[in-house]
Order: structure tokens, then C-alpha cells, then sequence
């Protein structure tokens, strides 16, 4: 059993510290992203995300800066996701600061490489957001393959309320035989699920993550991946009066300020995923709202 790459996700990286966080956040960025490094630097691996490095496209240059050199001890391979996308456009990628990583030797953007090898037989295909999931109709015998994907899927337990059956794990019946492992990010619940590995959010953000608890993955070259704790998580500050159910109305305006009716986003599966991150009244009207535009 050799380790091949550690993969995560959802790192969310963002100048402005979360309203339901407290202390110094760009102390908690740089740890946070420091022991995932440090891991994939001693077992001599490549690090592999599966979209989100951003919260927003756009960040300055000072949060720029300090994650450049850390990145840059080890190979990473990434692909964006929405989070990173201007009006979540993969057209405009160079428009953001995941490409500011990718011009700066950072990360390497395999989105639009269409498979790459490394270790081998180690074969590594992108599927970033947006993107449609294919089979690998392409694996030879000896490959070791994983689907890097940044895609919504669920299965019990870890979906929302009003998750669509179509994003179940289950759903992935048939392409997952065509994999040794398939690792997604954009869920913000990890969970392993087979030879599915949801990697769930890197750095907590929200009031309903405050009880979960942040990991990173390592897979093996026998098909295994190890879910690892964040040990960084444990110094995670929180704003003292903090209701359940607090609603970021702030984060809400970022995702319709970034909505582009041309990008293939369904507004109304936008609108349904905001809500039940909502408190009762105001997930109320908006799910009202929906149901009452389609009468």
C-alpha cells in the first residue's frame, strides 16, 4: 500500500475572515494550508484539488502572496471551481487569482488537459465545474486512475434538504467501475463512499460547520484513501453569541453577484442551495417565492 497523492477541496481561501469566525484569519489560512502541505511534502507526493481554492475569483495581492510560497514546495495539480470562476465562467479563468496561482508556477491548472500521468501508471482525469462526467473508455490494464471532479454528490446523511436525487452517489453507478477512485469536492460534508471521497470543506467558514470537522485525504496505489483530521482546525476561533441557523446574507449577495444566466447555472437550484443555509423565515420566502414563480 504506497501513497500516490493527498487530494482536498473547499479550501475557500478569502481576504475577509467569516462573520461567525473569530481570531487571526490569515494565521488560520496559512496553517491550515501549511499542514496539508507539509504532509504532501513527506510522503513525496503531488497535492491534488478538486476546485474551490477561492471564495471569491477576485482577492488581493497581500492573500496572494502568502499563499504562493507555500504551494510552491510541492507539485500541485488542480481544477477550479465555481467559487473561482468570474460569474462562474470558466471562460474568464484568466481573469482570476486561481490563474494569478497558476502564472505564478503555484499550481498546475489541468482542467482542459484532458488526463495526466505522474508515478507511472498513475492517471489523473479533471473534471472541472460545469464540466460533464464521462468514463474513462481510455484505461489500460496496469493504470491506476482517479477522477478529479468538482461536482455536488451526496449520499445519506451528508446531503441538504432539498438535495436532488440526481446528485446521489448512486447515480454514479455505472462510471465509478471506470475509476480506481473518484474524488470531488463542492459538498461541503466529506464522506467516503466506496471508492468516492468527498473531500468537504478545508477551512470552516459557517455557524453549521462548527461541529465538523476539516480533512484532508491520502490515496493509495490499492485503491484505499485515508480521511485525516486537520489538526490545525482545533485552534478555530468563533464569534461567542452565534445562533444556529445564522444566515450570511453577504455570502448570499457574492454567489447572485457571480450568477451569469449564460454559464449554464440553473438560478433556481441557486436559490433552493442558499435557502436551506437560511434561517425559517427567510428559507420560507424564498422557497415560497420559487413555488409561486412556477404556478
Amino acid at each position: 500500500m504506497k501513497p500516490v497523492a493527498v487530494v482536498a477541496a473547499d479550501l475557500h481561501f478569502h481576504h475577509e475572515r467569516p462573520g461567525a469566525r473569530r481570531g487571526n484569519w490569515a494565521e488560520t489560512m496559512e496553517n491550515h494550508l501549511a499542514e496539508l502541505v507539509d504532509a504532501t511534502r513527506d510522503l513525496k507526493v503531488p497535492l491534488l484539488l478538486a476546485g474551490d481554492i477561492f471564495h471569491k475569483p477576485e482577492q488581493p495581492p497581500w492573500l496572494l502572496n502568502l499563499l504562493i510560497p507555500i504551494f510552491k514546495t510541492v507539485e500541485v495539480h488542480a481544477i477550479p471551481g465555481q467559487h473561482d470562476l468570474p460569474q462562474h465562467n470558466i471562460d474568464q479563468i484568466e481573469r482570476s487569482a486561481y490563474w494569478t496561482l497558476v502564472e505564478a508556477g503555484a499550481i498546475l491548472d489541468i482542467s482542459d488537459i484532458g488526463a495526466c500521468c505522474f508515478e507511472q501508471h498513475t492517471i489523473v482525469c479533471p473534471f472541472a465545474w460545469g464540466e460533464e462526467l464521462r468514463p474513462d473508455e481510455n484505461r489500460k490494464e496496469g493504470d491506476f486512475t482517479i477522477a478529479l471532479v468538482h461536482r455536488y454528490v451526496w449520499t445519506k446523511g451528508t446531503g441538504h434538504p432539498n438535495a436532488d436525487v440526481k446528485d446521489h452517489v448512486r447515480s454514479l453507478a455505472k462510471i465509478r467501475k471506470t475509476y480506481d477512485m473518484m474524488v470531488f469536492g463542492d459538498n461541503h460534508m466529506g464522506f467516503q463512499s466506496g471508492n468516492i471521497f468527498n473531500c468537504g470543506a478545508f477551512i470552516r467558514r459557517r455557524v453549521n460547520e462548527k461541529d465538523y470537522q476539516p480533512r484532508y485525504g491520502i490515496i493509495c496505489d490499492d485503491g484505499s484513501v485515508k480521511s485525516i483530521s486537520l489538526k490545525s482546525a482545533a485552534d478555530d476561533q468563533w464569534a461567542e453569541e452565534i445562533e444556529e441557523g445564522i444566515y450570511d446574507a453577504g455570502e448570499f449577495a457574492i454567489d447572485l453577484k457571480n450568477f451569469d444566466e449564460g454559464s449554464g447555472v440553473d438560478f433556481e437550484a441557486v436559490l433552493r442551495q442558499q435557502a436551506v443555509k437560511a434561517d425559517e423565515r427567510v428559507r420560507d420566502l424564498l422557497l415560497g417565492a420559487i413555488e409561486d414563480e412556477g404556478k
